[in-house]
């Protein structure tokens, strides 16, 4: 479940342009191989989420599979208007 979860949040990433693309594509190639998944929502919510509450909410989440979860429909929302 936590891997296909992360699998979710590495395609949505995919989807997302910014202007520092060279940097990014160098997070995005870490993070493919980052086995710590804490750390991984620790760092893509740093990078990628503007709301500090909902940071703060992903912080405080103890259960790594419902930190997931939320960075995965977060993630998503962003991916979603990048496409649009």
């Amino acid at each position: 479940m936590r891997d296909a979860l992360v699998a979710k949040i590495l395609e949505h990433l995919e989807k997302i342009e910014t202007p520092l693309e060279a940097g990014l594509q160098e997070m995005k190639k870490f993070l493919r191989h980052l086995e710590d998944h804490h750390a991984l929502v620790d760092l893509v919510a740093g990078c990628f989420l503007q709301d500090p509450e909902t940071r703060q909410t992903l912080l405080e989440t103890a259960n790594l599979t419902e930190r997931l979860r939320l960075l995965c429909h977060k993630i998503s929302e962003i991916s979603q208007k990048n496409t649009d």
